[in-house]
């Protein structure tokens, strides 16, 4: 690090910090089901390691990052801006009770994945989304290359077999959310803040796309709607938020 950077004054080191604040990012988890731990799956932002000083300065109320998915034994170790990154969790964490209360309260953007949440019933899995008070969007995230690949393996079949799989966790992705959206619509969650319903598809490359049919033309998008982890949460959710708080708040007057 610069060695006089101590020297300068307070206001324009934290204006230094500040153009290092990430963007909206796309904050993967891992599940230890061992353990249950929810642990980082993302590369943390710069500012959390840099000294004691950027640390306290992204932490901040005023700048809005926090660590998130401690247990009583461990301290929390993903480092989010809950109100504008969009946060991928296991099901299974969900499932077997491995997020702490005052997370459902602060997560926004959720994106779930995990193998069990391809054979989980909707009914299920509504019971595990009502707990999030605050949410804008859920999204469901087909499974990646790695893990279909595994199972292929695993099982000493064939690459056929391969794309056969990456069909059928497809169609049970896209029944999943077709139930939840009707499921949604029952009298008992009138009361609860219904997100919006979104997919996510996983190419080799680790782009992600999503159905054309979803996006707004408007939004200027193009023919093509593949978006990088880097910048999906700003090109993609921030838009469909828009129009969709746009249409809400139509809908309410």
């Amino acid at each position: 690090m610069f060695s006089l950077f101590q020297n300068l004054p307070y206001e324009l080191r934290h204006e230094i910090w500040r153009y290092h604040i990430p963007a909206p990012r796309v904050i993967e988890t891992r599940y230890d089901g061992a353990t249950g731990r929810v642990l980082p799956g993302s590369v943390p932002p710069i500012l959390l390691h840099v000294c004691q000083e950027s640390r306290r300065f992204l932490l901040s109320t005023e700048i809005g990052f926090s660590m998130q998915f401690g247990t009583s034994g461990n301290p929390a170790a993903v480092c989010i801006n809950a109100k504008t990154d969009a946060v991928q969790i296991d099901y299974d964490a969900l499932k077997y009770n491995h997020i702490k209360p005052a997370e459902f309260e602060t997560i926004v953007h959720l994106e779930l994945c995990g193998s069990s949440l391809y054979n989980e019933d909707s009914v299920d899995i509504l019971r595990q989304l009502v707990k999030f008070q605050n949410l804008d969007t859920v999204s469901l995230v087909a499974p990646s290359k790695p893990f279909l690949e595994s199972l292929v393996q695993t099982q000493g079949h064939s690459i056929v077999d391969y794309f056969l799989a990456q069909c059928v966790y497809t169609a049970a992705m896209a029944t999943r959310v077709w139930e939840l959206d009707i499921d949604m619509k029952k009298p008992q969650y009138d009361t609860w803040r219904k997100p919006l319903l979104n997919r996510i598809f996983l190419r080799d490359d680790g782009s992600r796309f999503t159905e054309e049919g979803e996006f707004n033309p408007v939004w200027g998008l193009g023919v093509s709607i593949i978006h990088t982890k880097a910048d999906f949460a700003m090109s993609t959710m921030a838009r469909r938020l828009e129009e969709w708080r746009r249409n809400r708040g139509t809908q309410s007057a």
